[in-house]
This record gives C-alpha cells, sequence and structure tokens, in this order.
C-alpha cells in the first residue's frame, strides 16, 4: 500500500469498522496519543473523534449523498503536522450495505517550524480555540488570525 493514502470504512451507523495498516504511522506522525490506536477506535462511531459541530455536519451531509448514489468529486483538506503542512484529498465510495470506504491521499506537504501550540506535551488550557479548518490558522484575542 503507498504510505501516502489512509483507507478507513465505515458502516451505515457511522461507525468505524476498519482502518489501514498503515493508519497508526499517520496518527503518530500527527502526535495522536496511544487512545487513538487502532482497537481503541474500530468499533466507535466516527461521531466521537470530530468534536467541531460544522466538520460533524458537513461530512453528515457527504456521507449522505454518497449513500443516496449522488456523485461525490474528491474534496481537497488539510492535515497538518505539528512540523510540517499537508494537504490531502478525500475519496468517498459507496459500498454494499450503505457502508463507506474513506481515502485519504496526501497530495503534498510542507515542512515548517514546530509549532508549540502542537506539541502534544505542551499545558493545555480547558478553553475553545477557533481554528479554521481551510487554513488551520487560529483566532487569537487580539481578533487577529495566526499560523
Amino acid at each position: 500500500m503507498n504510505e501516502d493514502v489512509f483507507i478507513y470504512r465505515i458502516d451505515n451507523r457511522d461507525i468505524i469498522v476498519s482502518v489501514s495498516r498503515n493508519w497508526e504511522s499517520f496518527a503518530r506522525a500527527n502526535a495522536w496519543g496511544s487512545e487513538l490506536s487502532p482497537e481503541n477506535v474500530v468499533g466507535h462511531l466516527l461521531w466521537e473523534f470530530i468534536q467541531d459541530i460544522e466538520t460533524r455536519h458537513l461530512y453528515k451531509e457527504v456521507f449522505r449523498r454518497v449513500r443516496t448514489g449522488k456523485p461525490t468529486r474528491p474534496i481537497p483538506f488539510r492535515c497538518d503536522a505539528p512540523k510540517e503542512r499537508r494537504f490531502l484529498e478525500l475519496f468517498l465510495s459507496l459500498l454494499p450495505d450503505g457502508q463507506i470506504e474513506i481515502t485519504s491521499t496526501i497530495v503534498r506537504t510542507e515542512r515548517r517550524d514546530p509549532v508549540r501550540l502542537l506539541d502534544k506535551d505542551m499545558p493545555r488550557s480547558s478553553d475553545f480555540i477557533r481554528i479554521c479548518s481551510m487554513c488551520k490558522k487560529i483566532f487569537t484575542t487580539h481578533d487577529k488570525w495566526v499560523e
């Protein structure tokens, strides 16, 4: 399997039923903790891992379209790691019984200086932050968006 392609499947109730073998290495590269290992993800609702209400709504709408037979185009998105920006495309395929195969392909990456906020050892606040789902900039208290 191409190391730049990550596949997972959900059933007709949006429960994760499988992830590709390279999924765990991708999770580690994103500094995710062991709680997101395949054994702790498979069998769970996808929605447990998507906190943002707008993103959740967008995915639900795309899944609805796929399940009703409407064609979809590749969906561009970013999934950044602490030391790089990743530009990906999401492909969705309808499988029997309403399952959906979700394929993410890395199109390109850009190196960047590490972002301390993305460091898993950095102290965390319980406050919510606003992050742009397209450019990944963060809204600050100074009314501006920063990388």
